[in-house]
Parts: C-alpha cells; structure tokens; sequence
C-alpha cells in the first residue's frame, strides 16, 4: 500500500510540475494574449484598434503540445413566452437577454471568440508556435497590419509572472 501511495504522489507531483512548465502569460505582436491557468483553464484576449475579442477554456497538454478547447459563455434571449434562443455572450456572465435588447447589441467587432483562439500550440523553450495543417510549426515572420515590416508569428513567455 505504501508502494501505491508513493507511486500515486510521485505521478501527481510530475504532473503538477508538467503544468508550471507551461503556465504563464504569453503575447504575440499581433495583439493577442493567452494566460494558461496552473488549473488547465485559460484566458485569449485580441484587440486591434477598435476591434476585440476574448475566448475562456480549458487546456491540456501531450508531450509539447497545447490543445486549447473554448468553452462558450452564452446569453439566453427571450423571444417571446415560449421561445428562447442562445447567443454567445460579449461578456464573460452570461444573462437573460430581451430579443429588442440583442438586436440591438454591437455587430462583429467586438465580442466573445470574434477572433478565435488557436486550437494547438507548440512549446518550444518560452516560445508558443502555432501548428500548421501539415503539422509544421508556424516559424516565417508574417507581416504586420498597415505597415510593410514583417514580425514573428510566435508567442513569447512574459517572465516574472
């Protein structure tokens, strides 16, 4: 039993340590923000000029490799007594809506999951690399919006977080 018990704490200690290794903040140079959460929750923040967006979730890990899966927040709005729809919400509580109200809500610059969050992340020392279709790291520098400069595709660890 004493075996058991200490194999059980080592494994639960591992993992726990796996997960400081990827907990953190990180940002990229196209106004996105990810916090990985010690407990696999996290938080995606983007804004550019006017536009924002924001998608919470969970996260877990296989080797290197971040999945990150949103869970969506929604509005419940009454169309009438017997009618109700869902829509996602544009903060992070979701709350009962009249049909007059979401009509007349902003349109699409704003909002939950506007400009989703990437799906899988690669860890590389304290760099997050987005993972193309054929399964190579997105590594070429892209260029930047209204400029002709070009800027790393990656997200980068703020440290002493």
């Amino acid at each position: 039993m004493k075996l058991f018990l200490a194999i059980f704490f080592s494994l639960f200690a591992c993992n726990l340590l796996a997960q400081d290794k990827f907990s953190g903040d990180y940002y990229n140079y196209f106004g996105s923000e990810l916090k990985l959460k010690p407990d696999s929750t996290f938080e995606y923040r983007w804004r550019l000029e006017q536009a924002s967006s924001w998608t919470n979730g969970t996260w877990k890990t296989k080797k290197d490799t971040i999945f990150l899966k949103m869970v969506p927040v929604y509005d419940t709005v009454w169309v009438n007594p017997t009618t109700i729809r869902l829509y996602l919400s544009l903060n992070e509580r979701g709350q009962k809506v009249a049909a007059k109200e979401q009509s007349l809500r902003p349109g699409t610059t704003e909002g939950q999951n506007q400009h989703p969050a990437p799906e899988k992340l690669f860890l590389q020392g304290t760099r997050l690399y987005g993972i193309e279709r054929n399964g190579s790291l997105q590594k070429t520098k892209v260029q930047g919006y209204r400029t002709e400069r070009k800027f790393d595709p990656w997200y980068m660890k703020v440290e002493g977080k």
